[in-house]
C-alpha cells in the first residue's frame, strides 16, 4: 500500500506523519517514509525500498507526483495549519526571515494545490488539545485500519511515554523537534506581521480546500516602493522624477493554471501626463504579460493582465514602471487581485 501525508510543512503535519507511519506498521509490518518531491528522486527512493508499503511526505511536491497521487486515488492526509506556524517553522528549520518564510509557505501550498482535489484525500483538522490517543485513532479510520482500546497502546507505547494521559499539544514540544521554537516565535510576532500573515490565511489557505481558492489578494506589504529604504507600497509614491521602475515583488507562487491580475491605483496631480507599465515577470526570467497605458490626471482605475503559470516553483513579481519624466504627480497602489480562470490539471 502507498499513503501520503501531505501539508505545508509544521509541527503538526510532522507528528501526523509519525502517528500515521505508527499505525500503519502495526497493522503492515514495515512502512519505508519517503520524502522526495522531486519525481526523479521519487522513482529513486521507490526502486530502493525494502518494503511493498510507503508513506509518501510531501510538501512540495512536482507535476508529475501531484498528477500520479491524483490519478492513482492515493490515499491522502492533509494537514492546514495557519501562516503563522507555517512560516514560523520555516524560519525555524532554514533560517529565513519572515517574509522568505511567507514566500517560501506560498510554493507549498501552490503545489500542493492538485491533489487538494484529490478524491481520497481527507483534510485533518488537529486540535492541540485533544488526546493523543484520539487523533491516533481518526488517523486510523481515514487510513482503513481498525484502531482500538485493545491495540491504541501497543502502537503508541513503543515510542510515546505517558501517551493515555498526553494531549497532542504536549506530543507536539515533546516529539517533534523545532516545535518549541516554532511556537516561541509565533508569541513573538508584531501586530503587523500578524496582520499579513492572517491576509495569507485569507488568500492562500482556500487553495487548499476541496473546489475552493478561485481568488486571492497580495498584502502590500509584501510589495515594495523600488527606491531606497524600500518601504511597502501601502503609502503613495511621489512620480516626480526621472522614467523608471516604481514597484517591485512580492515573489510569491500560484498553482499553475491560467491567471488574470487585477491591480487598481489611485492617481493624483498628474497635470503633465505620464505612461505606466505594468508587467508580471518571474524567476526564470520570463515576462509573462505586460500592459501599458496613459495615465490620467487623476482619479481611480485599474489594470488587467492575462497570464499563464507553467510553475508553481517560480517566483512572481508584480512590476510597475513610469515611461517618462514626471513634473509632478502621486500614484498609489490600492490593492492587487489574482483570479484564477484555468487550470491545466
Amino acid at each position: 500500500m502507498i499513503y501520503a501525508n501531505i501539508g505545508p510543512a509544521s509541527p503538526h503535519s510532522v507528528l501526523v506523519g509519525r502517528l500515521a507511519k505508527e499505525i500503519a506498521e502495526h497493522f503492515l509490518g514495515t512502512v519505508q517514509e519517503i520524502s522526495a518531491n522531486i519525481s526523479s528522486e521519487l522513482r529513486l527512493e521507490l526502486e530502493r525500498r525494502g518494503s511493498n508499503n510507503c508513506l509518501f511526505s510531501l510538501s512540495t511536491p512536482d507535476r508529475e507526483i501531484a498528477q500520479a497521487i491524483v490519478r492513482n486515488g492515493v490515499p491522502s492526509i492533509l494537514v492546514i495549519r495557519p501562516f503563522s506556524e507555517l512560516s514560523c517553522y520555516a524560519m525555524q528549520r532554514s533560517g529565513l526571515d519572515l517574509l522568505a518564510a511567507v514566500r517560501h509557505v506560498t510554493c507549498e501550498v501552490s503545489c500542493l494545490y492538485p491533489i487538494a482535489r484529490n478524491a481520497n484525500l481527507a483534510p485533518l483538522p488537529v486540535d492541540d488539545d485533544e488526546p493523543l490517543s484520539q487523533l491516533t485513532t481518526r488517523i486510523g479510520v481515514f487510513l482503513g485500519f481498525p484502531v482500538s482500546q485493545v491495540n491504541i497502546g501497543d502502537i503508541l507505547g513503543k515510542n510515546f511515554a505517558d501517551w493515555r494521559s498526553m494531549s497532542v499539544g504536549n506530543a507536539l514540544l515533546v516529539y517533534v523537534a523545532g516545535a518549541q521554537e516554532t511556537f516561541a516565535l509565533q508569541s513573538r510576532l508584531s501586530r503587523r506581521d500578524k496582520a499579513l500573515l492572517g491576509e495569507m490565511d485569507a488568500s492562500y489557505l482556500p487553495l487548499l480546500a476541496r473546489g475552493g481558492g478561485g481568488r486571492l489578494s497580495w498584502p502590500l506589504d509584501a510589495m515594495f516602493i523600488a527606491e531606497p529604504p524600500f518601504n511597502s507600497i501601502t503609502a503613495p509614491i511621489d512620480m516626480l522624477g526621472p522614467a523608471r521602475i516604481l514597484t517591485f515583488g512580492p515573489y510569491f507562487h500560484l498553482p499553475e493554471g491560467d491567471w488574470i491580475a487585477e491591480i487598481t491605483f489611485a492617481l493624483t496631480e498628474n497635470y503633465s501626463g505620464n505612461s505606466l507599465m505594468v508587467d508580471v515577470y518571474t524567476s526564470a526570467d520570463e515576462i509573462l504579460a505586460a500592459s501599458r497605458g496613459e495615465l490620467p490626471q487623476g482619479g481611480t482605475f485599474a489594470t488587467h493582465l492575462s497570464f499563464r503559470v507553467v510553475s508553481s516553483a517560480d517566483r512572481l513579481e508584480l512590476r510597475t514602471f513610469v515611461l517618462s519624466g514626471a513634473l509632478e504627480g502621486r500614484i498609489e497602489i490600492l490593492s492587487v487581485t489574482l483570479s484564477r480562470t484555468e487550470d491545466p490539471l
